[in-house]
């Protein structure tokens, strides 16, 4: 029974709600589990304006320009977050009837006008917050990505000082919202312990965990890293013993390591070296230790990959 959630008797709000869901699960793909909750619509407790009397009165859609330019929306939106647009939006669509809550917002928007310098320490630490509601949903899902984490860590740093600033205010409105508010310090000392502070968008290519949060990981990247050393070394020696100046050791993703040697200097191949490929002015060429090194970064550097993928897949569901 949903009659705890205020859904007494609202058997097609039910259903309805229960449709909505199957569609939002089958279109991503992916469990719910980030929807906790059911919350009652009451159209009473709003004025109702359909389509044609919105855009009559462009408040949020101009009848010349089918757009926002010129509307009330326009006007007003002065909002430092994406979260605050929609809001705000909401709020002029869905006007309030009930006078104790219109009197309500109205003393938070009056003590908000009448503190100027903390509105504008407010405004500026509102810019430093990114869409929360949008990043909850795509960790929820399992589709976030290292910066959607960074974002995530940037954002609930500033709940402190916002909590901080919004003390010195007294209206009821504020005063719920402050005390709604939650940092969520453990969100962000697993984020900031663990992801890069510069991550790629992408776990395709690793480079996105901390050095240091993970040992097997440190492990495998000094594995890949030295045998790249090791493949520099392998190109003076070889130039040395072959006295070819111009030997130059490569690495091409088709065809892997090489020994590059120019065709005038054939001639002082070592019988050791097997051909790899033929070029037009150059021939490639492959030895036993090449090979055996080669395996040894590639497989460091393919399991490195993996390991952060793996990592990063449990920090997000934790």
């Amino acid at each position: 029974s949903l009659d705890g959630f205020g859904c007494a008797g609202l058997h097609e709000g039910i259903r309805a709600a229960g449709a909505l869901l199957k569609y939002v699960k089958d279109t991503q793909r992916s469990g719910l589990a980030h929807v906790k909750k059911c919350s009652p619509y009451y159209s009473h407790d709003y004025l109702i304006l359909d389509h044609s009397t919105r855009k009559t009165l462009e408040i949020t859609e101009s009848v010349r320009s089918n757009n926002r330019e010129g509307t009330l929306l326009e006007i007003l939106d002065r909002t430092k977050t994406a979260m605050g647009g929609r809001r705000l939006k909401s709020w002029l669509v869905h006007p309030l009837k009930d006078i104790a809550l219109i009197r309500r917002r109205q003393d938070a928007v009056e003590e908000l006008k009448e503190n100027r310098d903390l509105r504008l320490e407010l405004q500026g630490l509102l810019n430093g917050v990114y869409d929360l509601e949008r990043l909850m949903v795509r960790v929820s899902l399992g589709v976030s990505n290292p910066r959607d984490l960074c974002s995530l860590k940037e954002s609930l740093k500033v709940i402190p000082a916002l909590r901080g600033t919004l003390e010195f205010f007294s209206s009821d409105l504020i005063a719920s919202i402050r005390a709604s508010l939650d940092g969520v310090n453990e969100a962000v000392g697993i984020i900031d312990a663990a992801i890069a502070d510069s991550p790629p968008v992408s776990t395709r290519d690793g480079g996105f965990i901390k050095e240091g949060y993970d040992r097997t990981l440190d492990e495998l990247r000094e594995t890949g890293s030295g045998g790249k050393d090791w493949i520099a070394r392998l190109e003076a020696r070889e130039k040395a013993a072959t006295g070819i100046n111009s030997l130059k050791v490569g690495y091409n993703r088709v065809f892997g390591y090489y020994i590059e040697v120019t065709k005038a200097n054939l001639s002082n191949v070592p019988t050791g070296y097997l051909r790899k490929q033929t070029l037009v002015n150059a021939e490639r060429f492959v030895t036993p230790a090449l090979k055996e090194w080669e395996e040894k970064i590639l497989t460091a550097e393919e399991r490195s990959r993996e390991l952060e993928a793996e990592i990063f897949s449990a920090i997000v569901k934790e």
